[in-house]
């Protein structure tokens, strides 16, 4: 698995701008948490309810820092550790209203 932050720079306020995923050899997101500005957390899998919720309907590209999105690589752990953190005090799938 690889793991994967993008912040996308450009996006509006009230909308989610921090995705940690974890993706396959094929680049298919496995787990996604999302991050909103205020630090509120949203996360999904594809193990469990809504699937559609984060997870990307098809594979994420390459990893490149655009004008929009600033794409970094995280470590396992770093990401388990988001994770737990979002099983705690976030929400499971999409809950907040979206722009």
């Amino acid at each position: 698995m690889e793991y994967q932050k993008s912040i996308w720079i450009t996006g509006p306020q009230n909308d989610a701008y921090i995705w940690y995923s974890e993706l396959d050899a094929e680049r298919w997101e496995h787990r996604v948490i999302v991050e909103f500005r205020d630090g509120y957390l949203e996360y999904s899998s594809l193990a469990t309810e809504p699937r559609y919720s984060w997870i990307s309907e098809k594979p994420w590209p390459k990893m490149e820092t655009t004008v929009n999105f600033d794409q970094n690589v995280l470590s396992q752990n770093e990401f388990e550790n988001l994770w737990l953190q979002a099983l705690k005090t976030g929400q499971h799938g999409i809950t907040r209203q979206r722009i």
